[in-house]
């Protein structure tokens, strides 16, 4: 399939995981402090979910820093928490939100 394609296929796979490891998630983000082992683990997270995503978007499109920064943010596990957490949505209701933010860059793009 396109790039776009791809990023929505990612989109639905990282939804699955994020809500499979959200329980995880708490409990670390609870003893993190305690360890520079926990600490690092986000940040490497990450690091390979960004790393997945710049292989998937052309360079010519991420050459617009402003919108790969805003694709990134909204594919984050960051944000699915947050609208979990924060905001008390459902699942469905989370990745629907994502996935219309997403959408609606992709479009941009495409």
């Amino acid at each position: 399939t396109d790039w776009p394609g791809r990023v929505r296929e990612s989109l639905g796979r990282r939804m699955q995981v994020y809500e499979g490891g959200l329980p995880f998630t708490r409990t670390f983000n609870a003893h993190r402090d305690a360890s520079p082992t926990m600490a690092r683990g986000p940040s490497v997270f990450n690091q390979m979910l960004r790393a997945r995503l710049e292989s998937v978007v052309p360079a010519e499109v991420r050459a617009d820093e402003l919108w790969f920064e805003q694709l990134d943010l909204w594919l984050s596990l960051d944000c699915y928490a947050s609208l979990r957490e924060r905001s008390g949505l459902d699942h469905a209701t989370a990745a629907r939100v994502i996935g219309h933010a997403v959408d609606r860059l992709l479009a941009e793009k495409a």
